[in-house]
């Protein structure tokens, strides 16, 4: 009975896919898309393969801070992570992407834009890959604080800070910077040597947003219980699953080359190509250089490397 049904279902797969083979060279024939559509189409297309891979940071985070904190703690950890970006996608489609890119008011925040709908313009890259590549910077930013306050932050509290961050102290710092329109950093079609503060990849839109936040929240929760001795000497914790943090740290790796290749926004060009190229070099050299320094730092400090 199962052969059966398997056999049935691969024929039907077949004919399905022999008739979209005809129907697209039947297309073709008609003249198919033109030059200016299948740019807008590699500039989607791009923008939602990178949108995937800075997504799929939220897991190197978890596995991270997971492997790194002690086991009594993994559920909380991995619920943070996931329930941050549940709120800011959710908050970012409703109101957050509205102050980011809203018609400015004084160019400190956006007021329209508001609960996204399904806008499309001829010739364009559909506004809603946009949302998507712009809603994972914002999961990456409220993401941060989590592995600064870990073991030491009450769920639903965690569950307020990461809807405010994404309601508006993200939004609000983006429309400064990347909107066009924000004080920061104005800029039209025709200007030239002038662009104010200039952040090509959030390096402080998303990573100086998200540490500011974490160190304000470890300023207030303080230290973790048994951290230091009455005499200030600090005491290890150490992580119980290396493996996790080891996997994390080779998947936030991946995820970079979304988040930093992926801010060209476009790819249609030579120009595009070669920029892209540049950007993953540069990315790939600098985490290198930076898992080698920290590795001599603490064999240096220590006798031998972590």
């Amino acid at each position: 009975m199962i052969l059966r049904s398997l056999k049935w279902g691969a024929n039907f797969v077949g004919a399905l896919m022999l008739f979209l083979l005809l129907s697209g060279t039947a297309f073709a024939q008609d003249g198919g898309p033109s030059t200016a559509e299948l740019g807008v189409v590699t500039d989607t297309m791009w923008l939602m393969v990178t949108a995937f891979l800075v997504f799929f940071m939220q897991a190197g985070f978890a596995l991270v801070e997971a492997g790194s904190t002690r086991s009594k703690n993994t559920v909380n950890i991995l619920m943070k992570n996931l329930m941050d970006f549940a709120i800011a996608a959710i908050v970012f489609w409703m109101v957050g992407y509205g102050f980011a890119y809203g018609t400015s008011a004084g160019g400190f925040i956006g007021t329209d834009t508001f609960l996204l709908g399904d806008i499309r313009e001829a010739g364009s890259v559909p506004k809603l890959a946009i949302w998507l590549f712009q809603v994972v910077f914002a999961g990456t930013a409220a993401t941060i604080v989590s592995g600064a306050m870990a073991e030491r932050t009450k769920f639903s509290s965690y569950l307020i800070y990461s809807f405010v961050i994404s309601l508006i102290i993200y939004p609000v710092v983006v429309h400064w910077i990347w909107s066009g329109s924000g004080w920061l950093n104005t800029y039209s079609g025709n200007t030239t040597d002038s662009w104010g503060f200039t952040d090509f990849a959030g390096s402080t839109v998303v990573h100086s947003v998200g540490g500011w936040a974490a160190l304000m929240g470890a300023l207030i929760l303080g230290p973790r219980i048994g951290k230091f001795n009455p005499d200030g000497k600090p005491n290890t914790i150490p992580g119980h699953n290396l493996a996790l943090s080891a996997l994390g740290v080779f998947i936030l790796w991946l995820g970079w080359y979304g988040f930093n290749p992926g801010s060209q926004l476009v790819f249609k060009s030579q120009g595009d190509a070669d920029a892209i190229a540049l950007v993953a070099v540069t990315t790939t050299l600098a985490a290198a250089a930076g898992a080698l320094g920290a590795m001599f730092t603490t064999w240096f400090k220590t006798g031998k490397p972590d």
